[in-house]
């Protein structure tokens, strides 16, 4: 196996971890985190990770962008001085702007859609990759098992194998 250092799993990004802290000190899964976020699992998982794995073993690190960090604090109700002390000051200053206004987590319950775009072209783009990666990766696990099942009957003599 040859040493590509994307087979090497990045460093998770503080940012992250500030939010992987958030969520436990809330009692909150990423599934139930992503919801109140109004984003995907995969997307908040990328986030707190720091990286994607578009094809098994691969890692490529991933930094959120400076507005899909602050929604998710304000979300979240992470404050601003928290990014900065996470290196994030872009993220820290986009989200002073939202202050002031209910982070979903407030009002996603009572309003039903809630504020904001319902849909970014960008996270879905990333949710369709991802999909497209899974089925990548079980195309490549079906072909590997046919394989192996073809080695099988050809040590059993060239007939099929049955269980017994």
């Amino acid at each position: 196996m040859d040493d590509d250092p994307m087979d090497e799993r990045p460093p998770q990004q503080p940012e992250g971890k500030l939010i992987e802290q958030t969520l436990r000190q809330a009692g909150l899964t990423r599934r139930k985190a992503a919801e109140i976020i109004n984003r995907s699992e995969s997307h908040l998982r990328q986030v707190i990770n720091g990286y994607t794995t578009p094809r098994a073993g691969r890692h490529i690190p991933v930094r959120a962008r400076a507005d899909a960090l602050a929604w998710i604090a304000w979300n979240l109700e992470i404050a601003p001085g928290e990014l900065e002390e996470a290196g994030r000051p872009d993220a820290a200053a986009l989200l002073r702007e939202y202050r002031g206004k209910p982070p979903l987590r407030a009002t996603a319950a009572a309003a039903g859609d809630p504020p904001g775009p319902a849909w970014d072209i960008a996270e879905v783009r990333a949710d369709l990759l991802e999909i497209a990666e899974d089925f990548e990766r079980v195309g490549a696990r079906m072909q590997q098992m046919v394989r192996r099942l073809e080695e099988l009957e050809r040590l059993a003599g060239g007939g099929t194998v049955s269980p017994g």
